[in-house]
């Protein structure tokens, strides 16, 4: 079962491995129930259908017992993730995320196994009220060897700028 795996740049700049296609990679995860793509359900503006399909992935979800009943634990196939505590068991789409800043038992949580891609999503970011940066489009992603190159694919940022490209992660991994 290939899974696909959204991280954000900086979390895995500051606090997990990178991920490597053809090497083994373990990864905390939590699923956003939400079909929409989170950036643009965040801005309030619309993407493109591409956009919203783009790591999607329907899961059938049943819950599985905590230790201490925190967090709320589910489980598709092989994988167990947290996820909102109001989620029904059952049939869902959304999105799987690095969630490298969980809180313990990580363990429970952790899917294992083999990097199968790795694309870099690159976003472009607006300068809103003068004071924040919003993601408002999605370019198209490119495949790379390792989300260490993540920085091959982006042009360097201009601090001063209104507008910039960023990036997300999403890593395939064949967690069988």
């Amino acid at each position: 079962m290939i899974v696909p795996i959204w991280a954000a740049a900086w979390e895995i700049e500051c606090c997990h491995p990178d991920a490597t296609v053809g090497e083994r990679w373990e990864a905390p995860l939590k699923f956003d129930p939400d079909p929409r793509v989170w950036w643009a359900r965040d801005a309030g503006v619309e993407a493109p259908p591409e956009a919203h399909q783009l790591g999607l992935l329907e899961v059938d979800l049943s819950r599985v017992p905590s230790p201490d009943s925190r967090p709320i634990l589910f489980r598709h196939g092989t994988l167990t993730f947290s996820a909102p505590p109001d989620l029904s068991e059952g049939h869902h789409v959304g999105r799987l995320w690095l969630d490298a800043h969980a809180e313990p038992p990580h363990e429970l949580r952790t899917a294992r196994g083999k990097v199968a891609r790795v694309d870099v999503v690159p976003l472009e970011y607006e300068l809103v009220a003068d004071r924040m940066y919003e993601a408002r489009g999605q370019l198209p992603p490119r495949s790379v060897n390792s989300t260490l190159d993540r920085k091959s694919v982006v042009p360097p940022r201009d601090l001063h700028a209104p507008k910039f490209i960023g990036t997300m992660l999403l890593v395939w991994l064949d967690a069988n």
